[in-house]
């Protein structure tokens, strides 16, 4: 189990690295998510950013995996079985300008093509700046968001879902990104 995990690890930071192609854009200025709590477990929060949110019901907290850092912090979460895990990830380093760089990239391929970027949009979430990108392989679905925060600081949300329980966990996937709220 350590190794999937770690492996959903590097999946994680490559997928950090990849510059999108100029996709078409969506912009939604409000974005109403319905949230269905009986979807919903653990309560996560960044310590770095203040940045929390709901996680999915039937995950676990895997963040003793991580390594402690001054500069960054991290959570991990994943089902037992690893069909769905989530991620909040935070690096003093890397700000908006960093992000915002990323977003209008123009790469959508990472690991020799197997990962293609679907869509990207940006949004509003209770009120916070969002970043979204859709990526999707031969096994997963990722979205990947960059949080901009009141306060400058970004924190990064992943999701990756196995593509055989894209269906079941899509619901929790979006019942959990209506609760994304910045609590500093």
């Amino acid at each position: 189990m350590q190794h999937t995990t770690l492996r959903a690890l590097a999946f994680l930071l490559a997928t950090a690295c990849v510059q999108p192609s100029k996709l078409e854009e969506t912009k939604n200025d409000s974005l109403a998510i319905a949230v269905d709590e009986s979807l919903l477990g653990l309560e996560a929060l960044d310590s770095l950013t203040g940045l929390s949110l709901k996680v999915p019901k039937g995950v676990s907290d895997r963040s003793a995996l991580l390594s402690e850092s001054s500069v960054a912090s991290g959570q991990l979460f994943s089902t037992d079985d690893q069909t769905l895990t989530v991620s909040l990830m935070s690096i003093d380093s890397l700000d908006k300008a960093f992000y915002q760089q990323f977003f209008n990239g123009t790469d959508s391929t990472i690991n020799n093509g197997t990962l293609r970027l679907l869509n990207k949009a940006k949004i509003m979430i209770n009120g916070l700046e969002v970043d979204q990108y859709i990526f999707q392989g031969p096994e997963v679905v990722n979205f990947k968001l960059a949080v901009y925060l009141p306060t400058d600081k970004v924190c990064e949300i992943n999701y990756i879902s196995a593509r055989a329980n894209y269906e079941t966990n899509i619901k929790k996937i979006e019942s959990s990104l209506g609760t994304i709220q910045y609590s500093f």
